[in-house]
């Protein structure tokens, strides 16, 4: 399980990587038979990093937080996404990863 607090900021202070490209590696240049990547803001979910879910080795399981179902309160929690945004994210998941 690859997991931590911001999972998806993965490599903003490494420069050249990140989330998608530490996966990239891990399915490249290991054997392990399964990954799950725990909790993903909404914001952090790009068409790139679906595409990796092609690998059957990555678990077809998102942990996709709502923390409000307000926009209002979103932007009070000073969270970086919308109600719309959330689920055009998970609509993006359900869309582009079997199984899900």
């Amino acid at each position: 399980v690859l997991t931590g607090t911001q999972l998806g900021t993965y490599g903003f202070d490494l420069p050249g990587m990140t989330l998608t490209g530490l996966l990239e590696r891990i399915l490249a240049e290991t054997t392990v038979p399964r990954i799950r990547v725990s909790s993903l803001q909404p914001q952090e979910i790009t068409p790139q990093l679906l595409e990796l879910w092609q690998d059957a080795r990555l678990c077809r399981h998102f942990h996709v937080p709502l923390q409000s179902g307000s926009n209002r309160i979103l932007e009070q929690m000073r969270r970086r996404y919308t109600i719309g945004l959330f689920a055009e994210k998970v609509g993006l998941v359900r869309r582009s990863v079997s199984g899900c």
